[in-house]
């Protein structure tokens, strides 16, 4: 990871606070779930309650209504009250002369109308107090069930303000890490942007650099009489005849030689320097030699037999990359030419497992990707870099 990706570690309020709300939402969610099952018992038991109370009353009422009937069936309106009556009757059946017997039948009547009243009274007493203990048990879970319910109010506003407590620490943790998060996005950016100004940078300088090594080379083949560039000759010439500028190297056509090519005419002084005499052209092959032309010579320079023959492009094939615009020749009016020599021109400096062996510096901006990568390529794979100009030279072109 390069250093424009480092970012201090973030805080650990965050996932804490979210922790501590999970805790307290469950811790919250089981309170109100016990309190609110709490509620519905009471409330249950207060339903059931209020049933029984309300039956109780409704027989509470079903007696009374069969204790006025019995008063009135009596004409009495209580036990007392009919006592009373039954012994003025009594008394008014003896006065009238009525028998005793007469007078026990109509006392054991009306002592079970009594006897019946009471009992109804009883009965009515009996329900009234069953009411009673009903109003005050209906009454009691009434106080019970407002009793859980203020509780469970109180237990819920209780969490609520533990919730929001909970929540203004949340906010304000992810304010925080919002603030640090953006402060480690604006210090990422800057040192992106100094990475990038210092890499844009170091493109330039090494742009320069492998220019400035192309030019050096360069003026180090001037300085030592090498001209253009020569590595390893490719034949020798065999005959020379200069009446009628004609000249043999021994680069048949199983040497990869036809028509057309040119080679370069060198000879090396006794320290080893490089003499260009001139350029002939291939008229006609064998398998074994070539008949050329003379096409030039260098001044007071004559071609002579043991002389080196070199052509920078073949007969082996070599590769050949353009950095920029060619100025000298067009592209493709370059792109015949090399081929006509046994060589060719490539777009990229390696494709697969194949490398060129020479990059040619056109016309370009600095800035140019194309060119910046097929530089660093270059110089990478150890590509000769030469210009158009030395290009033409070496290839002995006026």
């Amino acid at each position: 990871m390069d250093s424009t990706q480092r970012t201090r570690p973030r805080g650990v309020g965050s996932p804490v606070g979210l922790v501590i709300f999970i805790i307290l939402t469950v811790v919250f969610a089981l309170t109100s779930y016990w309190g609110f099952a709490k509620y519905k018992e009471t409330d249950q038991a207060r339903n059931t309650a209020v049933s029984e109370k309300e039956k109780a009353e409704r027989d509470l009422e079903a007696a009374q209504e069969d204790l006025e009937a019995l008063q009135a069936a009596a004409g009495a309106p209580s036990p007392a009250a009919l006592s009373e009556f039954v012994a003025t009757t009594l008394e008014k059946t003896r006065e009238a002369g009525f028998g005793s017997e007469a007078q026990n039948t109509a006392t054991d009547a009306m002592q079970v109308a009594v006897k019946a009243m009471e009992a109804q009274r009883d009965a009515t007493s009996k329900l009234s107090t069953s009411v009673a203990d009903l109003t005050a048990q209906v009454k009691s879970l009434n106080e019970q069930k407002t009793a859980a319910s203020t509780a469970y109010e109180e237990e819920i506003a209780n969490l609520q303000d533990q919730i929001d407590s909970l929540n203004t620490q949340v906010d304000n943790v992810k304010a925080e890490s919002r603030a640090q998060l953006q402060k480690e996005i604006e210090q990422r950016n800057r040192l992106q942007n100094e990475y990038y100004n210092a890499q844009d940078n170091w493109r330039d300088l090494e742009m320069k650099y492998i220019l400035h090594v192309a030019e050096l080379q360069e003026k180090i083949r001037n300085l030592s009489g090498e001209g253009a560039i020569f590595e390893e000759a490719d034949g020798i010439v065999t005959e020379v005849d200069h009446l009628h500028r004609k000249a043999t190297i021994d680069v048949g056509s199983e040497g990869g030689a036809r028509p057309g090519m040119r080679f370069v005419i060198y000879a090396r002084d006794a320290a080893g320097g490089v003499i260009q005499k001139g350029v002939v052209e291939i008229l006609d092959t064998t398998a074994e030699v070539s008949v050329t032309e003379i096409i030039s010579t260098s001044p007071d320079q004559a071609i002579g037999k043991g002389d080196f023959a070199y052509n920078l492009a073949g007969p082996e094939k070599r590769l050949f990359v353009f950095a920029g615009q060619p100025q000298q020749y067009t592209l493709q009016e370059w792109q015949n030419f090399i081929r006509a020599n046994g060589g060719e021109v490539v777009a990229e400096v390696q494709k697969g497992d194949q490398v060129a062996d020479y990059l040619i510096i056109g016309r370009f901006e600095e800035d140019d990707p194309t060119v910046v990568r097929q530089m660093q390529a270059a110089r990478d794979f150890g590509l000769t870099i030469i210009t158009e100009e030395r290009l033409k030279e070496a290839m002995g072109l006026m």
